[in-house]
């Protein structure tokens, strides 16, 4: 079931990451683990919050080591 998987692996991050890591990067980790490398519009989408604020929360997991950006080979205004 989806929400068991997703408690277990929020358990595994503050396990790993302590208090460092806030409730509301959880969905966003959670696609990211399970989709892979994802275009931030994408994630916005997914999770139905909007493009900045999904920036905001990829600039502080970025920030903590959580995740990587890259840019996309075909069109280098997405990361």
């Amino acid at each position: 079931m989806l929400s068991e998987r997703l408690f277990a692996d929020s358990r595994q991050l503050n396990t790993t990451y302590g208090n460092e890591l806030k409730s509301q990067w959880l969905p966003l980790l959670y696609l990211l683990r399970l989709n892979g490398p994802t275009p931030v519009s994408d994630l916005a989408i997914s999770i139905r919050q909007n493009h900045p604020g999904v920036v905001r929360m990829i600039n502080d997991l970025q920030k903590h080591g959580l995740v990587a950006r890259t840019r996309d080979a075909t069109d280098g205004r997405k990361t």
